[in-house]
């Protein structure tokens, strides 16, 4: 088949599995990448189209969101004449993009594949407890309500245009059922075989990971207040893309008033953050409602032991009580998991050893391929859910 793969995506965990997905299908089909001008290249031969995001920074930051309908709009007549170019393939997959969700391309070519990560949140959702200062939120929302309005309409109006929705997980399954009134059928993403293919991690850091961007919603300061629970916490290290000045100087500020040692990693090499996985006795994760949890089985993969709270699509990462433990989000249970790991190494070694083996099996490039090739195949329309497999 041709296959033409579309999206408007920053770098970060979607970009990469979107990437891993791209290098299956290649060795299966002829696959063609375009991107909106912008996005991080997943592929050396990656065709931009559209018009380049104008990025406001430092106190003009807000503007951004005041700016984005426009540049949807101009990205929405480049998506136009695209799809007359796309229009000869077997098969069209488009992938949720940045900011507005559903693209324009949705609605403009008939026949489109859609893979979503998450319908669109913009101000669907509450304040995370490390955003910015409540008055200057609830001011946000006010002032960008048209906007966010008019964006989740757009979502949902394009992406109820597809032929066929699929999903990065259950949780995110449901979700599109609850915002898109439409069915969709799970495709997991798979791990980076850069993560398989590496040494095993002892631990022996002595401190607690907590991956992921450094972004209110990734939860690294539950993991902050359930160490600040116990007696003798060790200290954190939170290690992701960079974020905003603001969360980080949040962090440090609550950490500080905690108790707790915090060591941010803003940015680091795959090979940094790999060695840091392997170090840590812990890998803590507690973001908000994440779709599905890619740092969950890149830690496992290394045969680290996963402490996630129970909520998103984490509990669809790991086995719980065989390769990583579930626990909720109130600090004094999430304080208590933590401690069941941190003062049992011999069970938190048969974790981690269980967690690479299952990761091997269930997210290889290889299973997490067959799975999208599947589906993409298929001529059936996104009837039905299906079983995640």
């Amino acid at each position: 088949m041709r296959i033409a793969v579309y999206y408007d995506l920053a770098a970060g965990g979607a970009a990469f599995a979107l990437g891993r997905f791209v290098e299956f299908l290649r060795s299966r089909h002829r696959v063609d990448v375009f991107a909106a001008r912008g996005a991080v290249p997943i592929v050396s031969d990656t065709r931009f189209i559209g018009p380049a995001p104008r990025v406001f920074r430092a106190a003009l930051y807000y503007a951004n969101r005041l700016s984005e309908p426009a540049r949807h709009l101009r990205l929405g007549r480049a998506e136009a004449r695209l799809a007359e170019t796309l229009a000869p393939y077997d098969r069209v997959l488009v992938h949720s993009c940045r900011g507005r969700g559903a693209p324009a391309l949705l609605s403009r070519l008939p026949g489109t594949r859609f893979y979503v990560t998450e319908p669109l949140r913009l101000y669907r959702e509450p304040r995370p407890a490390e955003a910015a200062a409540p008055a200057l939120w609830r001011a946000a929302r006010l002032a960008y309500a048209p906007v966010s309005t008019a964006l989740n309409r757009a979502d949902r109006r394009h992406a109820r245009a597809a032929t066929a929705l699929f999903a990065n997980s259950t949780f995110t399954r449901e979700e599109v059922r609850r915002v898109y009134g439409r069915e969709a059928r799970v495709a997991y993403p798979s791990v980076d075989p850069a993560w398989l293919g590496g040494d095993a991690g002892e631990g022996g850091g002595g401190y607690v990971l907590s991956p992921g961007a450094l972004h209110p919603q990734k939860g690294h300061g539950r993991v902050l207040r359930a160490l600040a629970r116990l007696s003798n916490p060790p200290p954190l290290v939170a290690a992701g893309f960079a974020g905003r000045p603001g969360t980080r100087r949040r962090l440090a500020g609550l950490a500080r008033d905690l108790g707790v040692t915090l060591r941010l990693v803003a940015d680091p090499a795959r090979e940094t953050l790999m060695d840091l996985v392997r170090r840590a006795e812990v890998v803590a994760l507690a973001p908000v409602r994440e779709p599905f949890g890619l740092v969950s089985v890149e830690a496992q993969a290394l045969g680290r032991p996963v402490v996630a709270v129970n909520e998103g699509g984490l509990p669809e990462t790991l086995l719980p009580g065989e390769t990583g433990l579930l626990a909720p989000a109130d600090p004094e249970r999430f304080a208590a998991t933590l401690a069941a790991l941190l003062e049992d190494p011999a069970r938190a070694r048969r974790l981690g050893r269980a967690g690479r083996e299952s990761v091997v099996e269930r997210f290889s490039p290889e299973a997490r391929g067959e799975r999208l090739a599947a589906l993409l195949e298929d001529n059936a329309p996104g009837g039905h859910a299906g079983t995640p497999q």
